[in-house]
């Protein structure tokens, strides 16, 4: 079974594809994902990336990489683990950024968790 067929099930409609094969940063977050710091990035709702995608910043492209795995919970569910691979010092931190980001976060909305690895040279 497919994981978008899988989520569907399990979450009804709503699943965002990525059809661009990009994932765009602010500016702020480019140093941490060079270092390694960053490993993940987390959007709300439910979203499905795959392969090879390129990270871009500002519309440009800084890096490229290979989605590991997606993996979707509700903002309740949110670890501190979850924080530290996404580059922040605590789920706290985690929490309030992406409240900065989404307007009107409830307890149970969806975010996808999206690993990836960069490309190197």
């Amino acid at each position: 079974m497919t994981f978008l067929k899988m989520q569907s099930e399990k979450y009804g409609s709503g699943i965002v594809k990525n059809r661009n094969k990009s994932i765009n940063f602010d500016t702020v977050y480019v140093g941490a994902i060079l270092d390694g710091t960053k490993r993940t990035t987390i959007r709300k709702g439910i979203k499905e990336y795959h392969g090879h995608v390129s990270l871009t910043a500002g519309n440009t492209v800084f890096a490229d990489a290979i989605i590991k795995n997606v993996v979707v919970k509700r903002f309740k569910q949110l670890k501190e683990e979850d924080a530290v691979l996404d580059g922040f010092s605590s789920l706290d931190e985690l929490k309030n950024a992406l409240k900065g980001i989404y307007e009107d976060i409830d307890e149970d909305d969806f975010f996808s968790i999206i690993y990836f690895d960069l490309l190197v040279g």
